[in-house]
């Protein structure tokens, strides 16, 4: 078994390993999915594990799934910058770049993530982590197959949500001062 004192745990094998845990609850097959990590006895067994999860999970039929069940999108769509407002679109999301944000529809619906994809510099899916009180933090920008988008792209997607935190920010400036009037 793989374990954090191995020379090959690091950030994205911790990252792994999440995916791999949200992908197991979404399939229900929660104890199973914990028995086959345990018998991973690296990190390429850990991402081959990962990548039959990410085919099963998408190989599942979307066609009966609702569009726009999703809680409003933190932030608002922009030329090349869509929020994925449904079930429906974040399992299609899954099945054309080929990797498992249809795992994260759990916390999704809690209010505690949200999924976009961008068009332009480069085709991806953007995850967001939302806390209560303390900003948003991208947690992953995955191409098709989970690749590395370019630094063209990173920097797009960090200027949007830069932009789009000051827009929010005015809002609520705007809407305590309204009060206080």
């Amino acid at each position: 078994m793989l374990n954090s004192e191995d020379d090959e745990w690091n950030s994205s094998t911790q990252s792994t390993m999440t995916d791999i845990l949200n992908m197991g609850v979404n399939l229900r097959a929660g104890s199973e999915t914990h028995q086959r990590i345990k018998r991973c006895k690296n990190k390429y067994d850990l991402e081959t594990l990962h990548d039959r999860l990410i085919q099963t999970l998408n190989h599942q039929s979307i066609k009966d799934l609702p569009s726009h069940n999703f809680p409003a999108p933190p932030f608002l769509a922009t030329e090349h910058i869509k929020p994925i407002c449904g079930s429906y679109d974040l399992a299609l999301e899954g099945q054309k770049l080929k990797h498992c944000i249809r795992s994260y529809e759990p916390k999704i619906m809690e209010g505690k993530y949200y999924a976009y994809q961008i068009h332009h510099p480069e085709r991806a899916t953007i995850g967001i982590h939302l806390h209560n009180q303390d900003a948003p933090v991208i947690d992953q920008i995955k191409l098709i197959c989970n690749g590395a988008v370019s630094q063209e792209t990173q920097n797009t997607i960090e200027e949007w949500l830069a932009n789009a935190l000051v827009v929010k920010m005015r809002k609520i400036n705007f809407s305590e001062k309204a009060i206080e009037d």
